[in-house]
């Protein structure tokens, strides 16, 4: 896929994320994902990768 042309969603693709969109907080399982108690050496933007536009591209 290439970024700012996604092809369009399938119908049966948006029926599941409309499903997992309506899902209450309580409903989703996080057991696999411990909560992070320590944020100390987090770090704002750590995972920001900015890109080069070339001035001559026209999109």
């Amino acid at each position: 896929m290439k970024p700012g042309n996604p092809q369009p969603l399938t119908p049966e693709l948006r029926v599941e994320l409309e499903v997992l969109a309506a899902l209450s907080d309580e409903s989703i399982d996080t057991s696999d994902a411990p909560a992070v108690k320590d944020w100390t050496g987090a770090r704002r933007g750590a995972l920001h990768l900015p890109i080069k536009i070339d001035p001559d591209f026209e999109g």
